[in-house]
């Protein structure tokens, strides 16, 4: 599959693409889309929908660093890559 890319901040990232959470992997890294910071996916957890897996939710732990000291949030799946978007390649 081909994705739309674009330079953000010196790197090029994958946009305008929502990922299966499955897709997601443990220490990818993002760049915000307004061109902001970096972050580093550190864990993602699933919480199982009672009916079907197409409904279980996904949470996205992340980490960035903020004058040398480590920061930690969560969003769900798709709230985080409205924000990120998925570094490819270091130009």
């Amino acid at each position: 599959m081909d994705y739309e890319t674009k330079i953000i901040n010196g790197y090029k990232a994958v946009v305008r693409h929502i990922f299966k959470p499955k897709e997601i992997k443990v220490g990818s890294r993002w760049v915000a889309a307004d061109g902001g910071g970096l972050v580093t996916v550190e864990e993602i957890k699933m919480y199982p929908a009672s009916d079907h897996e197409e409904n279980h939710w996904y949470m996205i732990y992340y980490s960035w660093y903020e004058n040398g000291e480590k920061k930690t949030h969560h969003k769900d799946h798709f709230s985080f890559q409205c924000r990120y978007c998925f570094i490819i390649e270091d130009n």
